[in-house]
């Protein structure tokens, strides 16, 4: 009976640093949300492709860029980094056959970029 009272004090004592936060989530927070989906290995595994999504707080729109990371041995090798244009929607382009759940087009296809690689 004693330890369980001795759990208690250091459980109110501690109750600060073990809460992991100041605040609960606040209305303007939403707007630094940044969520990847979108997951996908290229054919080769040379790159992982994936979508990074953000919120616009003053058009109150979301954003999608398509990003790459280098692999080298299925690990990270290098910084990722952003191929399409941070100005305008990464949308699917008109033409372009891909599997739904694959950013990447079929074996020895090319993903069109803005900067032409």
């Amino acid at each position: 009976m004693a330890w369980r009272k001795a759990v208690l004090v250091l459980l109110l004592i501690t109750r600060s640093p073990l809460s992991g936060q100041d605040r609960g989530f606040q209305p303007e927070d939403y707007y630094n949300i940044v969520s990847v989906s979108q997951v996908a290995v290229s054919p080769t595994g040379d790159f992982v492709a994936f979508t990074v999504n953000t919120v616009k707080e003053e058009e109150n729109t979301r954003h999608q860029e398509i990003w790459l990371q280098p692999l080298r041995n299925g690990r990270p090798d290098g910084e990722a980094f952003r191929i399409t244009d941070p100005t305008a929607e990464s949308l699917l382009l008109p033409g372009l056959r891909m599997a739904p759940s694959s950013p990447f087009p079929p074996r020895g296809g090319r993903i069109p970029t803005p900067f032409g690689f």
